[in-house]
This record gives structure tokens, C-alpha cells and sequence, in this order.
């Protein structure tokens, strides 16, 4: 930073996430840190814009690499269209993007949604099958479409059996689901 004051001109780029616009029980600590990015760049904007520094973020929905290749979204994107289109972003000096633009008015939609409103448009229990070298396999898949109280979260005690047959068996604690 002290070089870029000196000369009157500089750019850092952060690469968020979609997840920066809206909590996802499932992911937690990773749409924390992105909301906290995001919101530190606009920050940072506002503070050092007179002084020549840009500040870009980047907000990726999936990519086919790392945690979006299982992804079985519409707009997932490949690794090749991110690095074109962040590059682009780059060179224009852009202040805030966003890929696939149309997620980002979808997500600052749902903002309005009440939380049970919005939790209940799609979580529920999820499970994902892993190759033993840790790879997955396949694309994770929903176990039950309802959560009630408090089955979503870490502290609920579950299991998963593996059957004789290559299936496995899956049991969780639904506190208030019999309520």
C-alpha cells in the first residue's frame, strides 16, 4: 500500500463469492469471510479512491474447479470463461463484479425473504459421495428435503453406515421434526 500511495496509483482485486450475498447454513465460515471481504473492499474503496488505488471484487458463482466442480447449477461456469471474464474485469478497472450477473439480482433479492422463508426454498440434508482418494464422485445430493429446529447444524448427531451391498445408510437427530 505505501508504494501505491507514493505513486499515486495501484489496484488489488479480491476474489469473492455469490456467497457474500446471502447466508448459506451449509457453508458458514465461507460466506462470513466473503461477506467480510466484500464489505472491506467497498471500505477500502471509500478511503483510498482519491489517492488513484482501485479496488475490484470479483464475486464468482461456480466454477468447474475446486468446490463448484460438483456443482450442478445452470450457470456454472468453466475455468477458462472465470479467468476471461475476471481478466476483463481487471483491465476495465471495475469496481464490483459479479458472475453470472443475473445470480447477483436473484441472491439481493432473497435478501428480503425472511429467513424460514428463505431456508425453505431449498436446504434440507445433504450428502455427497467420495472416492477414496477424496475426490468426489458424482454431484452431492439432497437426503431429506425438510429441516426442522436444528438438524442443519454441526452439533447434530448423525451417522453413516456403509451397507454390504456399496449403499450406506444415513441417520440424523431432528429435534422438533415429530413435534
Amino acid at each position: 500500500m505505501p508504494n501505491f500511495r507514493e505513486r499515486g496509483a495501484g489496484h488489488f482485486v479480491a476474489i469473492s463469492s455469490l456467497a457474500a450475498f446471502r447466508g448459506d447454513a451449509r457453508w458458514i465460515a465461507y460466506c462470513a469471510s466473503k461477506a467480510a471481504l466484500t464489505r472491506a473492499f467497498e471500505a477500502l474503496r471509500g478511503r483510498y479512491s482519491r489517492e488513484g488505488i482501485t479496488f475490484t471484487t470479483i464475486h464468482l458463482g461456480a466454477v468447474d474447479t475446486g468446490m463448484g466442480s460438483g456443482s450442478s447449477s445452470w450457470f456454472r461456469l468453466t475455468s477458462e470463461q472465470a479467468v476471461c471474464r475476471i481478466l476483463a474485469a481487471v483491465d476495465r478497472r471495475a469496481l464490483s463484479v459479479t458472475m453470472p450477473r443475473v445470480l447477483r439480482l436473484i441472491l439481493e433479492a432473497m435478501r428480503v425473504l425472511p429467513d424460514a422463508i428463505f431456508y425453505g426454498l431449498w436446504l434440507g440434508i445433504y450428502g455427497q459421495r467420495y472416492l477414496a482418494n477424496g475426490n468426489r464422485l458424482g454431484h452431492e445430493f439432497q437426503v431429506n428435503e425438510t429441516t426442522v429446529d436444528d438438524q442443519i447444524y454441526e452439533r447434530t448427531p448423525r451417522s453413516v453406515a456403509v451397507l454390504p451391498d456399496g449403499g450406506f445408510l444415513i441417520t440424523w437427530d431432528g429435534r422438533g421434526a415429530d413435534d
